[in-house]
């Protein structure tokens, strides 16, 4: 993904949700959601991105934060949007868009 990050984890799970990437920027972390979609017609692959799937990201990420001792670090939360080969990065999406 470049952008002069690290990536610390892929497809990290756990009980309560899956995290796409977990990067970090820094003494930043951040947790990114990666979206596939074929084309717009639906919408935007950000839009997929609502609030439920929003809540799980942010608990899964406190999880990591709490096992990898990231606690007392800063988060950011990304949307890697992909569609017809295109690739939009939205950083700090859960505030950049709205959510």
């Amino acid at each position: 993904m470049g952008l002069g990050m690290t990536v610390l984890a892929r497809n990290y799970r756990t009980r309560l949700g899956e995290i796409d990437l977990v990067m970090q920027a820094g003494e930043l972390l951040v947790f990114v959601e990666v979206k596939l979609r074929s084309g717009t017609r639906y919408g935007a692959p950000s839009e997929a991105v609502n609030a439920l799937k929003r809540s799980r990201i942010a608990r899964v990420a406190t999880q990591y934060m709490a096992a990898n001792g990231g606690m007392e670090r800063s988060a950011r939360f990304d949307v890697v949007e992909v569609t017809s080969g295109a690739l939009r990065h939205i950083p700090g999406a859960f505030d950049a868009l709205g959510w």
